[in-house]
């Protein structure tokens, strides 16, 4: 006989709603007090700076800080080549441009000009360009290196940079590229070719080159790309190096918002990193970051943009910021060109300002839980069954505001399994009553007498206690039951996330113990039915992300152990994708 069970009973506290913004109404309007005086600023371009292949009529996409006034848009973007045919705001931050088709294999620059403003009527600060070129069909071109032909006093350990029209055989350029100095001496120096993205190829000396010293760098006419097309005609460049040997590591010089800020404004709209010098892009990911953040970012398909020294990397953020969430973010192994790594972890800690929502309620939000479980007999530790499986759930709001978590097996979320009413009131979520699709003479629907208080809020250390009862019908007649519940919240810690092997977790979690017990009428007397005890970890955002199940039933003799994650579902896709470079977690449009 399939028995009440408490496991499906904690799943009220799921909603993931970190990309729509906050829903406390804590969230400061202005937290830095007075009007709007800060300048906008662009953090992110698509096609992104230096990229290359871009179609002759790639539309180009412009994203802003903060909300701008559309109308102070005419006549400031300005194009090297062709003629702006529209501009559309998609929205108050982001801008789409449309021209006519360029010309293939060309460098194209794109200016912003400074008489944009945000709504505010604050201008952009200074002009902005970008530049990238177009596809070549059939060419392979040379577009651009670094050094640049003629530098003076280069790094004894730089790297050189080959930027391509397109995608490469690296092993065409190991064949046919040479690093060489100048007569009398006539001496090549090897190294290791890496391609970083589709046409840029790192050149790394597999030694330090000579001090005060002019090279010269041929690429042979048959670098081709893996379709055969070749570069055609061979390529030199010269650049002379000073004395210095680069043995110093990078350093984070500062971050906005800066390291440390607990009251980040939630109209923030970018994140940025100045490093000490130029850095390799490769090497900046996140080597550890908060669960709640990373979906954020996974969401808002932004793609980083750097300066032309390679120095200041921005990342947009979505706007506004949900209130109150934390973000910790780490890189361990930063890169400069030379090799050089940091000296230690840089821990970027901030927090935006507000309060932060532990139980959202969000209509429609929809989520994959993922079950693991073992069962056996009381007093036999060893599992006689174990299983494992997965299901959805979405979370439906009723007219009266009350909410259930209804659980499918179908993607269309069409035909429910069962569900769980609640109730979030300004002191607690309450546990209202469910519904179970019975394959056995089971309850079907049933309601408390009174709701049970699974949660009090806002959350805070301490323990409660509730009770409830409720009569069911098992197929023999009414029976009435009764359940106590036991509370404990022990406090907030940082949670690991199990799926990502230590580099995502769930930052500043509240960790609560719940003890249920429910007791049967035999007619005579109250006897335990069946026990459990949950262990259940609270993201900012994200609910109940873990829930340990303990379950004893006494009817049955028998004991189940479950382990319950959840994932929005909306980005599923990304549960065991875990980004291994700053473009990674800002995916490619």
């Amino acid at each position: 006989m399939r028995t009440i069970r408490f496991l499906w009973l904690m799943t009220a506290m799921l909603a993931v709603v970190l990309w729509i913004g906050a829903c406390s109404d804590d969230d400061p309007v202005d937290p830095g007090g007075g009007g709007d005086t800060t300048a906008p600023q662009v953090v992110g371009v698509d096609p992104s700076d230096g990229q290359a292949a871009v179609n002759v009529d790639e539309t180009i996409t412009i994203l802003f800080s903060e909300a701008m006034d559309p109308a102070t848009s005419n006549g400031e973007i300005t194009l090297s080549a062709s003629v702006i045919t529209s501009t559309d705001w998609v929205d108050d931050r982001t801008l789409i441009v449309d021209h006519g088709d360029w010309d293939e294999g060309a460098q194209i620059t794109v200016t912003v000009g400074t008489g944009l403003t945000d709504v505010a009527g604050n201008a952009l600060a200074a002009a902005y360009s970008f530049s990238f070129w177009t596809v070549a069909p059939g060419q392979l071109l040379l577009l651009d290196t670094t050094p640049a032909d003629g530098a003076l006093d280069v790094n004894r350990d730089t790297v050189v940079r080959l930027q391509f029209s397109d995608s490469v055989d690296v092993g065409t350029v190991s064949d046919n590229v040479t690093i060489t100095d100048n007569p009398p001496a006539k001496a090549n120096y090897n190294f290791t070719a890496e391609q970083i993205e589709d046409g840029l190829v790192l050149l790394t000396p597999n030694g330090t080159l000579p001090e005060n010293t002019e090279l010269t760098v041929i690429v042979g006419a048959d670098v081709s790309t893996w379709g055969g097309t070749t570069l055609g005609t061979e390529h030199t460049f010269i650049f002379t190096t000073g004395v210095d040997v680069d043995v110093t590591p990078p350093t984070v010089v500062s971050t906005d918002p800066a390291n440390g800020n607990m009251s980040v404004a939630v109209d923030q709209g970018f994140i940025r990193m100045t490093f000490s010098e130029p850095v390799n892009r490769d090497t900046v990911y996140p080597d550890r970051q908060n669960l709640a953040f990373y979906y954020m970012m996974m969401k808002s398909q932004n793609e980083p943009t750097w300066s032309e020294g390679g120095t200041v990397m921005t990342i947009a953020l979505p706007s506004p910021l949900p209130a109150g969430l934390p973000v910790e973010v780490q890189f361990d192994d930063i890169e400069d060109l030379a090799g050089n790594v940091l000296d230690e972890p840089y821990i970027w800690d901030v927090k935006v300002a507000g309060t932060t929502e532990y139980v959202p309620v969000v209509d429609g939000a929809r989520f994959r839980i993922q079950e693991e479980w073992a069962e056996g007999n009381v007093g036999n530790p060893i599992p006689q069954d174990t299983g494992s499986w997965e299901y959805l759930q979405q979370m439906e709001v009723q007219p009266d505001n009350t909410f259930r978590m209804v659980n499918y097996q179908d993607m269309l979320f069409e035909t429910p399994l069962d569900w769980e009413a609640y109730d979030k009131t300004a002191s607690a979520l309450q546990w209202l009553g469910f519904y179970e699709v019975p394959d056995v003479p089971v309850p079907t629907k049933e309601m408390f007498d009174t709701p049970v208080n699974i949660l009090p809020l806002p959350i805070a250390v301490g323990t409660w206690t509730d009770n409830t009862t409720v009569t069911v019908d098992f197929g023999e007649g009414p029976t009435p039951l009764r359940a106590t519940l036991h509370g404990l919240v022990l406090g907030k810690y940082d949670h690991p996330v199990y799926w990502s092997e230590g580099r995502l977790f769930i930052k500043d979690a509240w960790t609560v113990v719940r003890e249920l017990e429910v007791e049967i009428n035999n007619g005579e007397e109250w006897v335990t039915m069946f026990t459990q005890r949950d262990s259940v970890w609270y993201g900012p955002y994200q609910g109940d992300v873990r829930t340990m199940i303990s379950e004893v039933n006494e009817m049955d003799n028998r004991w189940i152990e479950t382990e319950l994650w959840r994932h929005p579902w909306s980005q599923d896709m990304y549960k065991s994708q875990l980004p291994t470079s700053i473009e990674e977690l800002l995916p490619q449009h």
